[in-house]
């Protein structure tokens, strides 16, 4: 195969290949998929950044180590978080991402879903659209659920999500973490479709503006 350019690394080539060409490349070069770049990112990284779901979801089904830190301590799925990334947090919680990590400011995973949740209800009520806010605080109810320390939260963000917060207190200690982990799974069919109407509104919005789409945006460091 002749490649547009010959890329020796498989963070380049998460960043700049499709999904086709992307495992075509693993295939042939057999890199390796922990491979760490100045930042300290790595492929799923890149990938969840890009917006890359096929290749995020190869990585993760090729046993790409879904936990590793960059410099700034953050991981995949924190990223997905921040980047309002909703499907990619989801596929990376599935398959077993570590909620309970910190990055090198002390923040979880959760801390990180409370704020995304307190600033896109701000600009959801603004709108008069909403999706992102449900789907994190699906997100949430899930963390708090499996574990995940609320102490984590501030004070504000704790009376804020208070009421989702209980509920999952309550479900953590009447079904035990297993059967929450079954419970949340039988919900992705449901969020799915919230995930597709974000979809479209970012694409209606897009349009509207004629600027380029969210998942088409340039790498930055992360």
């Amino acid at each position: 195969m002749t490649y547009a350019r010959d890329y020796t690394n498989i963070i380049d080539a998460a960043e700049h290949f499709d999904a086709d060409q992307f495992i075509q490349f693993v295939e042939q070069k057999h890199p390796n998929l922990d491979e760490q770049d100045g930042q300290g990112n790595t492929a799923l990284m890149i990938a969840v950044q890009q917006d890359k779901q096929d290749i995020l979801e190869y990585l993760i089904h090729s046993g790409a180590n879904l936990d590793i830190q960059n410099r700034k301590k953050r991981t995949a799925l924190m990223q997905a978080v921040i980047d309002l990334n909703t499907k990619a947090a989801l596929t990376l919680i599935q398959a077993g991402a570590d909620i309970h990590l910190r990055d090198k400011d002390n923040r979880t995973v959760l801390s990180f879903v409370a704020s995304t949740i307190q600033i896109m209800r701000t600009v959801e009520n603004a709108s008069g659209r909403s999706g992102i806010v449900d789907a994190y605080r699906k997100i949430m109810y899930y963390f708090v659920a499996v574990g995940a320390d609320i102490d984590d939260l501030t004070e504000t963000q704790k009376a804020q999500n208070k009421e989702i917060i209980d509920k999952a207190l309550i479900e953590k200690q009447r079904r035990g973490k297993q059967s929450v982990y079954e419970a949340y799974n039988a919900q992705v069919a449901d969020m799915t479709q919230v995930l597709s109407d974000i979809s479209t509104q970012k694409t209606e919005q897009a349009r509207r503006q004629k600027r380029p789409l969210p998942f088409t945006k340039r790498r930055r460091k992360i």
